[in-house]
């Protein structure tokens, strides 16, 4: 696993990981709303977890919704890359760590779980 370290807020954590949800989701009537787990460190900044497997991505899900969350954080060029892999992986399974290891804005921000320990993001001596 690796994670995507996010230029946004907590908020925005959420929003991502739930436009993920309904890439795989797309009624959005589920136990859950959110595809992946995000992390938030002692300093404010927040990183989402970017799994190293696949992700089921709906027939009907709507690549546009799921790229107007992600614009801000990517030039237009990859913007149209994302959703373009996300067209052609409609109906099959698509790895959002590819993803974003081919998008320079994204890859730029990912961590592996040694650099994020080592950035303080898992304290081990938490007190009650």
């Amino acid at each position: 696993m690796k994670y995507l370290l996010l230029s946004q807020d907590e908020k925005y954590a959420k929003e991502l990981a739930a436009a993920m949800w309904l890439l795989t989701r797309p009624s959005g009537n589920d136990s859950t709303k959110y595809y992946v787990d995000w992390h938030v460190h002692a300093d404010g900044r927040v990183a989402l977890c970017v799994y190293d497997e696949t992700q089921p991505i709906h027939p009907d899900c709507d690549s546009a919704a799921f790229c107007k969350v992600i614009s801000d954080s990517v030039t237009d060029q990859e913007l149209a890359v994302i959703e373009s892999s996300i067209d052609a992986s409609k109906g099959e399974h698509m790895s959002f760590l590819d993803v974003c290891l081919n998008i320079p804005s994204l890859s730029n921000n990912l961590r592996t779980t040694a650099q994020m320990e080592a950035d303080g993001w898992f304290p081990t001596d938490v007190t009650p």
